[in-house]
């Protein structure tokens, strides 16, 4: 799983890294590589924010300056893989484990840490909420109470036959949060606001790895 290619995106740059632990930084104007640099520890999850390159390896989260690709900090030892990172405002959301470590963006100070019901594979978070793929649920928590009551999105699945999340994005619209879900099959698609699955696109023949909302339309792949 951890050999898997893996993408950040900001508004002018892809940053991509794989197995070769190379991380590299391409112009999405030209689409020419811009700068690049080699590590120690191979990626297995990057995110972005408005100044830097999040990426997560094992037990560690590197900070990086979007800019120049040089390294600005390495966050504190962790316990396990980071295998889900995201940044909402000025909050970023790593899944370690089976637990969502939350800091501030900027100042880098730890804020919460929040235990979920399984092993963290992919985090996104809205205004109102933060969700959590793992091996057997999707966790729907809000982010005015992370720590407290939560629900669980089966779509009418039991626990037995609901497969791992790898990715998720969402998408506000017609008055609604809409949630996408890949899994190891299919992706399926949620009203955030009634916590019910509303459809599922099953048109893939494998593992979904990444899914992603951009200007009305879904881009997927695996």
């Amino acid at each position: 799983w951890y050999q898997r290619r893996v993408r950040g995106v900001s508004e002018t740059s892809l940053f991509s890294a794989s197995a070769d632990k190379s991380l590299v930084q391409w112009d999405l104007t030209t689409y020419t590589v811009l700068r690049s640099t080699s590590l120690n520890k191979a990626i297995s999850k990057m995110t972005t924010s408005d100044n830097y390159l999040f990426t997560g390896s094992h037990k560690f989260i590197t900070v990086w300056h979007k800019d120049s690709l040089s390294k600005y900090s390495v966050m504190e030892e962790l316990s396990h893989w980071v295998r889900a990172l995201a940044v909402k405002e000025d909050r970023l959301y790593a899944g370690v484990h089976a637990s969502v470590m939350i800091w501030n963006a900027v100042s880098l100070e730890k804020l919460n840490s929040v235990e979920v019901g399984g092993v963290i594979y992919s985090i996104v978070v809205t205004d109102q909420w933060m969700v959590c793929g793992t091996k057997e649920t999707l966790e729907m928590r809000s982010l005015r109470d992370p720590v407290g009551d939560y629900t669980l999105l089966s779509g009418g699945s039991t626990r037995a036959d609901f497969s791992t999340v790898y990715c998720l994005d969402y998408t506000e619209s017609g008055g609604y949060t809409r949630l996408f879900s890949g899994n190891s099959d299919c992706i399926k698609v949620w009203n955030l606001d009634r916590k019910i699955q509303c459809q599922t696109l099953d048109r893939h023949q494998g593992t979904i790895a990444c899914v992603s909302v951009l200007k009305g339309k879904l881009y997927s792949g695996g």
